[in-house]
């Protein structure tokens, strides 16, 4: 492969990373932004070192990881939502990691500009990218899950009120103590990101059903074909990543849209030449807001095209499945309010997420056990 298409994929397949949540919902900030260098890196980032490692590019090698977590009971006592919630999410268990795994939470939030204030979070999903098995795992987070968010003396609510109470470290956190994992880094962008890097690769090709075309026509005024394969341009393609209403099942079939289309997006890494890049990369600059340091991203960029992270297969989660969810309208609740929520075994959820993205679980669960979905 010519260093110039390598250059090109590398950038690509970084600004998928970090631009997959602006199909989700809007977040631009002026502060914390960052700019790509189309160049290539090699050692790992020192966290205090400013020295430059160098143009050349090596593949890193992860050989197999004999990690081990002390195992993690289940709530001992559940005589209440809102206790079982808080025993759960702060009983010290220990977080699942591994070296050759990079979790990048990818958030989109409801706000429409910069100017305005964080808003909730309509989609909440993570990018696991294991290495030494060569495969991406995207895990949506329904964003009607009611959780025990950590502020002090402690709040509940759905979990995409935790971006507006505390910010992206308070969502990384909450997500963090529900299920059991340990999250590297967070990235929030928003639909000028979206439009601008799908029409900079010249669409991306996903199927469409009759029924979802139709609702794309009617509710934001577009000419959308269906078919087994339709290419959506920018606009198209946030249309139908947004699209929650034309289903019973709401934001289930939304979020599995929006993995449908990143698993596509992710494909066409390797259709990318340079001249598409400049555009992507533009883009990116401009409205991501992430923790990841540059000489990380940078790292990660050089990482990504000599492992070919394009050609891993994907798979996708959904959190929580239906084995772990009780869909719940708390009118008259004093815990939830006026609202309907996903009420969650966290325990059982976080097992299951834990063994799609590390083949393994620390979590035990009793064959008979009684969760919180046992209260209604």
């Amino acid at each position: 492969m010519k260093p110039s298409v390598k250059k090109g994929l590398f950038a690509l397949l970084l600004a998928v990373l970090l631009t997959l949540s602006a199909a989700f919902g809007v977040f631009a900030s002026k502060t914390n932004l960052f700019r790509f260098r189309l160049e290539e890196y090699t050692t790992a980032p020192a966290e205090e070192s400013t020295d430059d490692p160098g143009p050349a590019v090596v593949e890193e090698i992860f050989e197999d990881e004999s990690v081990s977590f002390a195992d993690m009971e289940d709530v001992a006592y559940i005589n209440s939502l809102s206790q079982a919630l808080k025993d759960w999410a702060l009983n010290d268990g220990e977080k699942m990691s591994k070296k050759a795994v990079l979790n990048v939470l990818l958030v989109g939030a409801d706000n429409r500009s910069s100017e305005e204030k964080l808003g909730h979070t309509d989609s909440i999903m993570l990018a696991s990218i294991d290495r030494a098995n060569k495969k991406i795992t995207l895990t949506s987070f329904y964003r009607d899950s009611f959780t025990y968010i950590d502020l002090g003396s402690g709040q509940y609510g759905r979990i995409n009120n935790a971006l507006p109470y505390g910010g992206a470290d308070c969502l990384v956190e909450t997500i963090e103590n529900d299920y059991k994992i340990k999250i590297d880094y967070y990235a929030v962008v928003d639909f000028m990101t979206f439009v601008d890097v799908v029409d900079a690769v010249g669409g991306v090709d996903v199927a469409v059903q009759e029924y979802e075309a139709d609702y794309i026509n009617y509710a934001y005024d577009l000419d959308c074909p269906y078919g087994e394969s339709v290419t959506l341009d920018g606009e198209l393609a946030l249309a139908f990543c947004r699209i929650r209403h034309s289903d019973t099942d709401a934001d289930v079939s939304r979020t599995r849209r929006q993995r449908d289309f990143i698993t596509a997006l992710i494909k066409k890494c390797s259709s990318v030449t340079l001249d598409q890049i400049g555009d992507i990369v533009d883009s990116v600059s401009k409205y991501v807001k992430t923790d990841c340091p540059m000489r990380t991203i940078l790292y990660l960029a050089s990482q990504a095209v000599v492992g070919g992270w394009y050609k891993y297969d994907v798979s996708t989660l959904e959190a929580p499945d239906a084995s772990a969810r009780y869909e719940y309208a708390g009118y008259g609740s004093s815990l939830i309010g006026n609202a309907w929520v996903f009420v969650v075994d966290y325990p059982k959820a976080a097992q299951t997420v834990q063994t799609a993205i590390y083949g393994e679980s620390n979590i035990i669960l009793e064959e008979h056990r009684y969760s919180v979905l046992d209260l209604f």
